[in-house]
């Protein structure tokens, strides 16, 4: 073996030794971090200030520039959580009603304040349903179950911009069913089974 070859194996067998020593000092370091936090823990009393329960009326969660992107509180004794998209448009909301009812909402905002429901989903005493309105906040289609004793009466039914109901799909809850069209003044211009006698 060359004298060049020789010290380039030297050379390299430094180079694998520092880098062992590096990596056994990092270890080491490690460790010795690891056993003095153990140490702290073991030998230090808790902190006296761990917070068990937090009570507030209202908590807000802000971007970074300080806008309300969410917000979850109480309102007239009642509890609610809504969430807003970054420009303010759209709100997604969840609350109660006194009567024990439920909503799920999501309300379209403009620079008038002026809001507009688009969709509901909820409970009213002994119904459930889905309400979906157009972009002026109409209501155009609704779908309903009346439940009493374990029994459902299911209507489906679409408005017109004045909000006149101008069809409706309804089961009832002895069974029977029909689709029933109305003109604007809520006259019936056609329907799938005769009136009932």
């Amino acid at each position: 073996m060359d004298i060049e070859t020789r010290l380039e194996s030297l050379e390299n067998d430094i180079r694998r030794q520092k880098d062992d020593l590096r990596l056994h000092k990092r270890l080491w370091m490690g460790a010795a971090s690891l056993l003095v936090a153990v140490l702290l823990t073991w030998a230090l009393p808790p902190p006296k200030s761990i917070v068990k329960t937090i009570a507030a009326q209202e908590f807000l969660l802000k971007d970074s520039k300080g806008k309300i992107l969410s917000r979850w509180g109480i309102n007239e004794e009642r509890p609610y959580f809504t969430m807003g998209d970054k420009k303010g448009i759209h709100e997604l909301g969840l609350g109660f009603d006194d009567d024990g009812s439920l909503g799920l909402f999501l309300i379209d905002r403009n620079e008038f304040k002026k809001d507009k429901l688009r969709l509901f989903v909820g409970t009213q005493k002994e119904s459930v349903g889905i309400t979906v309105a157009d972009k002026g906040g109409t209501p155009r289609t609704a779908m309903w179950i009346e439940e009493e004793e374990g029994v459902g009466e299911v209507a489906i039914s679409i408005f017109d911009p004045s909000e006149k109901t101008r069809a409706t799909l309804f089961f009832s809850k002895e069974g029977e069913s029909n689709l029933v069209l109305l003109d604007s003044e809520k006259k019936i211009i056609w329907q799938a089974l005769p009136k009932p006698e």
